[in-house]
């Protein structure tokens, strides 16, 4: 699959606007390297959701046995399983907690020479 270059360029100023990757020039060679830091970062917040989503899963499905067992009604929470609410989410001020995606980009010191 032919890409073009300015196709591959915008790719990886979006990968380093983002601080994943860091480009260095040097004559007409550009050098790319990864920033694992960067990766951790989006681990940690894959982390979280996980956790987050995990818990909601579990409690639906105690939720549906109970459902199915004729234990509960169709508004009861089994014991032990609370209504998922906001307060169950973990608290990530870079995340709009509606739809659990980051508002931004990571946060990232200014590197010399630009602006802040």
């Amino acid at each position: 699959m032919p890409v073009s270059l300015a196709a591959v360029v915008q790719r990886v100023q979006v990968l380093e606007a983002s601080g994943l990757v860091a480009t260095r020039k040097q004559g007409r060679v550009r050098t790319c390297h990864l920033n694992p830091d960067a990766l951790l970062e989006a681990e940690r917040w894959l982390a979280r959701r996980r956790a987050l989503w995990d818990g909601r899963f579990d409690r639906l499905e105690a939720i549906l046995r109970a459902r199915t067992a004729g234990d509960a009604g169709p508004a009861a929470h089994p014991a032990g399983a609370p209504a998922d609410t906001a307060a169950d989410a973990p608290t990530d001020p870079a995340t709009d907690p509606a739809t659990d995606t980051p508002t931004a980009a990571p946060s990232q010191a200014p590197t010399e020479g630009e602006p802040t």
